[in-house]
């Protein structure tokens, strides 16, 4: 491989960066595993190469940047504690967007005996390692270094997915706990007092999306209903409004929340004058108390 052929831009960059640049040790197994097998060599010409590691100099803590085709540019979501449900979606999108994906959720067959398969074939594997190459690639860029350590031994994206799903979500028997427990938060969830519409939805919506994301089927009546359900009792006459002129079946969350949230507004307003109201009403009976005191002396 002759490193004249690589764009004189990109090595500018890799020479500028080198000296204020650290790669971790995970860092250079990636480097490693994209490159071992032959598979790296084969599959991918010196632009490819400099490409891949001037995306390793762009790695910046929880923000990092894939460059492809050394033009289109994409932020990885880094996977942090807790946030693993969030993250799948983000990286499925991103993988997706690389036409990676199927190769995450189906992956591909290594053949026993490589020289018995035509040339169509040779190509048609060829092609297919390179995609899963590239996927394990954006996967391994979305990890820290305590989340590589967990996928660090898998030969393909699949695995690597699967091995991340296995640690984060666990065995049925524990998705099952988590549910439980999920429904149950669901089921006692209430309006606090002092609680804003936007609060109050933001805590139902979160708690319907992780209850979704582990398997329950929730649709948006049920969802809806609970809100109505257990709004504060300064909403009743909005609730029985809406209860009554619209039909939830057609109606969107975002619409439900948008209604409540004018009622919310209004009704704030109403309760500022009428205190406004209760102070001019006070002051101006204090200031004739005052007056009759004055007179009386």
């Amino acid at each position: 491989m002759n490193p004249s052929t690589w764009d004189p831009i990109m090595l500018k960059h890799l020479e500028s960066d080198r000296s204020h640049t650290e790669y971790s040790n995970y860092t250079c197994k990636r480097m490693h595993v994209q490159l071992e097998g032959g598979i790296f060599w084969q599959g991918y010409v010196a632009e490819e190469l400099a490409i891949f590691l001037y995306t390793q100099v762009l790695i910046r803590n929880s923000s990092r940047v894939i460059v492809s085709n050394g033009t289109t540019s994409f932020q990885v979501p880094l996977l942090k504690g807790g946030t693993y449900d969030n993250w799948s979606i983000k990286i499925k999108a991103l993988l997706g967007a690389h036409d990676v994906w199927e190769m995450v959720e189906k992956g591909y067959k290594e053949p026993q005996d490589e020289t018995s398969l035509f040339q169509a074939q040779k190509k048609t594997l060829k092609d297919s390692r390179k995609r899963d190459k590239k996927a394990l690639f954006l996967i391994y860029q979305a990890l820290d270094d305590d989340a590589f350590e967990k996928i660090s031994d898998a030969t393909s994206a699949k695995k690597a997915w699967d091995k991340l799903q296995t640690s984060h979500k666990g065995e049925d028997k524990v998705k099952k706990v988590c549910l439980q427990t999920l429904r149950g938060e669901f089921e006692s969830l209430h309006m606090k007092e002092s609680e804003s519409i936007s609060d109050y939805f933001s805590r139902i919506l979160t708690i319907s999306n992780q209850l979704k994301r582990n398997g329950e089927k929730l649709d948006d009546v049920r969802i809806m209903e609970k809100i109505l359900c257990l709004l504060d009792s300064k909403f009743e006459h909005i609730v029985v409004t809406i209860e009554e002129t619209k039909d939830l079946e057609t109606m969107m969350i975002e619409q439900l929340q948008g209604s409540l949230q004018v009622y919310e507004e209004k009704h704030k307003k109403k309760q500022e004058i009428t205190e406004q109201l209760f102070k001019m009403q006070l002051k101006e009976k204090e200031e004739i108390q005052e007056n009759e005191r004055s007179q009386r002396d």
